[in-house]
């Protein structure tokens, strides 16, 4: 399935750390996450990245909070 959707919606990266959260997972979420290193932290950079990534992932998150329908 994952492989499908990254095809299918242009993904070019996914973390697989959270199978079992997602497997365990009983409500709807979603999992929103700043990417600052690469595999397995084989970047010295990654340190500097990260509160960029960061800034970027709360971003996406206030995004997503602005464009959900006002509750009555």
């Amino acid at each position: 399935i994952r492989e499908s959707f990254a095809e299918s919606f242009g993904v070019r990266c996914m973390d697989a750390g959270f199978d079992s959260i997602v497997g365990s997972c009983v409500r709807s979420w979603a999992l929103i996450r700043g990417i600052s290193d690469y595999h397995y932290g084989q970047s010295r950079a990654g340190k500097i990245w990260q509160a960029h990534a960061a800034a970027r992932a709360a971003g996406m998150v206030r995004c997503i909070i602005e464009k959900l329908p006002k509750s009555a």
